[in-house]
């Protein structure tokens, strides 16, 4: 069956995007279900997902680094909910905000990845750096120094021998590190210190005036990243189920229909349904939660995010 596909620019390519469909939302909402998802699961489901809307292999899109993943998201997000996100801070004081999705790409992309990771030159050994994948982060052990240098070392050219590094294992990995001079495992700490510094630094709500306070960091915690999730998602999976009940109940659309819809004909279809009531003026009341006029879902989560990637050394 054809779909609606757009095209649409991630990492200096051209990919060919279609629509989400109410049944792959479902499957996001039940990956972030709870305080403490299991986070590898649910990037490993989106990775799916992800499959299936464009024409990138899975294998791909889970060497995509952890910017060119989520501006993969925030354009399919984009293209299937729309770019604004109804969402409120915490705190004494709640304000309510109107996010703007396209915003978050644009910060990404005013990163200086090139400068960033400028290869360098230790006694003859030229080192090569990276920005760690989504699965890089999942399976981080942060108390390792070894294990967050492998975030960031791509490879090592010496001589004529080009070692990479992004393949290996974590034992072989440090058995490569006891081998080098001292000099180079400095150039990877310094350089990882940076990294991680400069990622820490980047808020996403940065464009947002007055919001000193508020912040939607986006670094490598994987917690944050899970908040970010959460914000381009939401997380109320029993909405979605209430919604579908009483198209189904009142509507006479099948449930697999519905979930063969995309979110704006399925938002369209909820609203209807709403209108329908009002007009008749039901007795009994409904559990109808109609997302709101910019096509973004119900009860948001909030929008302060915090929590810093720890420093090595």
């Amino acid at each position: 069956m054809s779909s609606f596909v757009s095209k649409i620019k991630i990492c200096d390519k051209t990919l060919y995007c279609k629509e989400l469909k109410v049944k792959h939302h479902k499957t996001i909402l039940k990956s972030l279900l709870g305080n403490t998802p299991d986070y590898e699961s649910a990037f490993y489901n989106i990775s799916n997902i992800l499959t299936e809307l464009t024409n990138i292999k899975f294998e791909e899109i889970n060497q995509l680094n952890v910017i060119d993943y989520f501006l993969l998201l925030f354009e399919v997000r984009s293209l299937s909910i729309g770019s604004s996100i109804a969402a409120e801070t915490t705190g004494e004081k709640v304000i309510k905000l109107k996010l703007n999705v396209s915003k978050f790409s644009e910060c990404l992309k005013n990163i200086n990845i090139e400068d960033l990771l400028q290869p360098e030159t230790v006694d003859n050994i030229i080192i090569e750096y990276k920005l760690p994948t989504i699965q890089d982060i999942v399976n981080i052990d942060i108390n390792s120094q070894e294990t967050v240098y492998k975030l960031f070392v791509k490879s090592l050219i010496v001589k004529d021998l080009y070692v990479d590094l992004t393949d290996i294992d974590s034992n072989t990995y440090i058995k490569i590190l006891e081998y080098l001079p001292a000099k180079v495992a400095s150039c990877f700490n310094k350089r990882s210190q940076n990294l991680i510094s400069k990622f820490n630094d980047i808020n996403l709500l940065s464009y947002l005036p007055g919001l000193k306070n508020e912040q939607l960091v986006f670094n490598f915690n994987i917690n944050n990243l899970g908040s970010i999730l959460k914000l381009l998602f939401g997380e109320q999976l029993l909405t979605l189920y209430s919604n579908i009940f009483t198209l189904c109940n009142q509507g006479n659309l099948t449930p697999e229909y519905i979930e063969n819809c995309t979110p704006g004909e399925y938002i369209l279809f909820v609203k209807k349904i709403e209108e329908i009531n009002q007009t008749s003026k039901a007795s009994l009341p409904l559990d109808i939660n109609v997302p709101t006029q910019n096509f973004g879902y119900p009860d948001v989560p909030t929008a302060t995010s915090k929590s810093e990637f720890p420093s090595i050394g």
